[in-house]
């Protein structure tokens, strides 16, 4: 997640002109076209990534083709454009696309995130040093925000979370990192010595101390709100805080207030009512919990569907995907199984679809809430 900066030429349009029209007129046939494309980017049609012969394209939700297979890979819309990657020379170089296929910024950035809150997390090529930091577009592609950080984070309520790395070390994945929350002009809002801090989420960012490695949570003025005193905290959701302690995990309210006493192995944010939690000996291999079984409890702590299952994901849309055996499917809040075992990878549902992995292969396809392919996996 680069070479020297490339103009890349459009081969959009490869009608030959009988009778072109004057510069004029032209100019304001494109400025209408441009202006059409916009609007539809502020309430896009959804549509979703797919690959096909080696190249991704767009699908909209009927598993139709709406932007034909062209890009080396491609990003899921958000903010009404999405990130495309075209290798250029063995070099990837990335743009955007609104939902016509169009460019609305021309590919000449080394590294893309997602649009949020109008602006974009982008490294543009360096072209002395081949390296190059982080800063964040607008929507026209230029820089809003200069790049000069090494680590980035999406705006969220208004901030974004920063890093600039002052020298190699060995602690924590070889940078010794000051971070800061910056506003949409690149101000230094907040600044962090020895703190680790999260994205903003209702009002809070959860920090970790790094001289006692324990974590709190602070307000937009930088003040602690709840003292460090969890060995982990993760963001708020829902009003409520996941947070460990000796060992196990337990809920807070926004007071600091114990809600649901520690005496989870394993445990997840709020979402839809409901958060996943485990139980047992439960360790992680390459990053994914192992070992224990797995449920859901409402916001008092009481289970709704006991733990069962493997593993489990989040509720999202009124499903989660859960793991049966070496399979995952999908229930419902009341634990009935919907969509049967039989998935290698599931992901949540989003927008009435979700995406899975079937069998021996590595393509992802397509959903609907009754488990009907609308991407089948052999595209």
């Amino acid at each position: 997640m680069k070479t020297h900066r490339i103009c890349i030429a459009l081969i959009l349009c490869t009608t030959v002109l009988i009778c072109a029209p004057s510069s004029q007129a032209k100019s304001a046939e494109n400025k209408t076209i441009n202006e059409d494309e916009k609007t539809q980017s502020t309430n896009p049609e959804i549509l979703l990534p797919v690959k096909k012969d080696g190249k991704w394209g767009y699908i909209d939700k009927t598993g139709k083709l709406i932007i034909e297979p062209r890009f080396d890979d491609a990003k899921d819309f958000s903010d009404g454009l999405a990130g495309v990657m075209i290798k250029i020379k063995n070099k990837s170089v990335w743009g955007f696309i609104y939902t016509t296929g169009n460019y609305a910024i021309e590919p000449k950035f080394a590294e893309v995130k997602d649009f949020s809150e109008n602006l974009c997390a982008a490294r543009a090529f360096n072209l002395r040093s081949g390296g190059s930091l982080w800063g964040y577009i607008g929507k026209d592609g230029n820089f809003i925000v200069e790049p000069n950080f090494n680590e980035v984070e999406s705006f969220s309520e208004g901030l974004a979370l920063v890093g600039i790395s002052d020298f190699f070390t060995i602690i924590f994945s070889d940078y010794l990192i000051h971070w800061y929350f910056i506003d949409k002009e690149g101000n230094k809002i907040l600044s962090f010595r020895n703190i680790y801090p999260h994205s903003f989420s209702e009002g809070f960012t959860s920090v970790m101390d790094l001289d006692t490695h324990k974590s709190g949570f602070m307000n937009k003025s930088g003040d602690f709100v709840i003292k460090p005193e969890f060995d982990y905290a993760e963001p708020f959701s829902e009003g409520l805080a996941c947070v460990t302690k000796n060992n196990k995990i337990g809920y807070i309210d926004k007071t600091g207030k114990i809600v649901i006493e520690p005496q989870y192995d394993y445990g997840r944010q709020f979402s839809e009512g409901m958060a996943m939690v485990g139980l047992g000996q439960i360790s992680l291999s390459n990053g994914h919990p192992v070992g224990g079984k797995f449920g859901f409890i409402n916001n008092k702590g009481e289970y709704i569907i006991k733990p069962q299952y493997n593993f489990a994901n989040s509720f999202s849309e009124g499903l989660a995907s859960v793991m049966i055996g070496h399979k995952y499917g999908y229930i419902d809040k009341n634990g009935n199984i919907i969509i049967e075992p039989k998935f290698g990878v599931a992901r949540p549902f989003k927008n009435g679809l979700a995406q899975v992995i079937i069998g021996g292969t590595h393509e992802f396809s397509y959903i609907d809430k009754t488990g009907k392919y609308i991407w089948e996996p052999t595209n």
